[in-house]
């Protein structure tokens, strides 16, 4: 995916919700980094749980990121290199309407209610994928999923939801 097609997804009067996703670089390549990108009718936010200090500004509140890259860009092939070549970004799936408001206003609260926001473990978790799956997990009727290398899903299950108001 890249901006031009990204921008073609939005629609400015709309709530939505994209459950995006990109390779893992390193030895993990076959590996899913999942994220949600939300769009309330034309302010978008990337959102994303990282294990390591972004390089880039951003908004941060521990391992949890709002904006590190942009809603198109993958993590880098190389890292150690960060003038290499990108993964490109996918979206998986898109949520719109009524339950992407609500969706979208939870993510927004995040940065207070997720129980691991300074806690990372590359396996069993909590990861990327534990983050983006505890989310799901507080909306079954998005009957959103996560691939099957989307390591650190698991996890999320032993979590208790957090009810919302």
């Amino acid at each position: 995916m890249n901006e031009k097609d990204f921008k073609k997804l939005i629609d400015k009067k709309k709530y939505q919700v994209f459950l995006c996703r990109t390779r893992v670089n390193g030895p993990f390549i076959f590996a899913s980094h999942f994220y949600f990108v939300t769009n309330q009718k034309g302010k978008i936010n990337r959102w994303e749980v990282i294990m390591f200090q972004a390089r880039r500004k951003c908004k941060h509140y521990g391992n949890l990121l709002n904006n590190y890259l942009k809603p198109w860009e993958g993590f880098l092939i190389n890292p150690f290199n960060i003038k290499s070549r990108r993964f490109e970004g996918e979206v998986y799936n898109v949520i719109e309407g009524k339950l992407a408001k609500v969706m979208t206003n939870f993510i927004n609260k995040t940065p207070k209610i997720y129980p691991f926001i300074d806690k990372y473990l590359l396996w069993p978790g909590p990861n990327s994928n534990t983050f983006i799956q505890w989310i799901i997990n507080h909306f079954p009727e998005s009957k959103l999923k996560l691939s099957w290398n989307a390591f650190g899903k698991g996890y999320a299950n032993k979590i208790q939801k957090i009810k919302i108001k």
